[in-house]
């Protein structure tokens, strides 16, 4: 065996035998019964499902949370939407009495224009009229028939 391996066994072997001393020395017996660490595991399993259900509830109380703060921006929704609407409304009417106006003359003028129109046609048809009693019916003649030669 070189040295530096004898260097490596001795300091591991040194090792061992402060880790011995250090739990001798602290009154804990090396080798623990069935009774101690049955009840270690208990408290493992205790302390798992404690952590467990905290965990259970602080997702219920964020799902809880999450929902009235849904229902309260649904709620804000409404009323903002209620407010645009009657701001809207509030625009909306004197624009509508002033394009009703303007919307009343535009049918006058078109009434007065078609009743123009109408005069005029039947002005039109009048002199047609006229005209065509004016003109003399011309005499059919007869027909040719054959002619001499």
């Amino acid at each position: 065996m070189s040295s530096k391996s004898l260097v490596r066994c001795f300091l591991t072997q040194k090792k061992i035998i402060l880790f011995f001393r250090r739990k001798l020395s602290a009154d804990e017996s090396v080798v623990s019964d069935e009774t101690e660490d049955l009840e270690r595991r208990q408290e493992n399993f205790q302390e798992y499902f404690k952590s467990l259900d905290a965990i259970r509830q602080y997702r219920n109380d964020e799902k809880t949370l999450r929902l009235n703060e849904k229902t309260r921006q649904l709620e804000e929704y409404v009323d903002l939407q209620d407010k645009i609407n009657q701001i809207r409304r509030q625009v909306n009417e004197p624009r509508e009495v002033y394009r009703q106006r303007f919307l009343e003359i535009e049918r006058q003028r078109l009434a007065i224009l078609a009743a123009e129109q109408q005069r005029l046609l039947e002005e039109e048809q009048a002199k047609a009229a006229a005209a065509a009693a004016l003109v003399k019916p011309k005499k059919k003649k007869g027909s040719a028939g054959k002619k001499k030669k």
